[in-house]
């Protein structure tokens, strides 16, 4: 079960995540980061944490659209 799926029901303080079914045809079965490899050739590390961030993606209020100069 997916850790993002987790973290918001936790947050939200709803039940627990389910699998109901299967993987089907072109779903990404799995997706993996490795943040070592980002830090090593992009100088990039994270200011914010996974759990700070999710709480933050859902709780956080919407911000104005942005505006597209035509």
């Amino acid at each position: 079960m997916g850790d993002l799926a987790r973290e918001l029901a936790e947050l939200m303080g709803g039940p627990a995540p389910v699998v109901v079914g299967g993987a089907r045809p072109g779903d990404v079965r799995h997706v993996v980061a490795d943040p070592a490899r980002a830090r090593a050739r992009l100088g990039f590390t994270a200011a914010v944490g996974f759990a700070e961030g999710v709480a933050a993606f859902a709780t956080d209020p919407l911000r104005e659209p942005a505006v597209t100069v035509r």
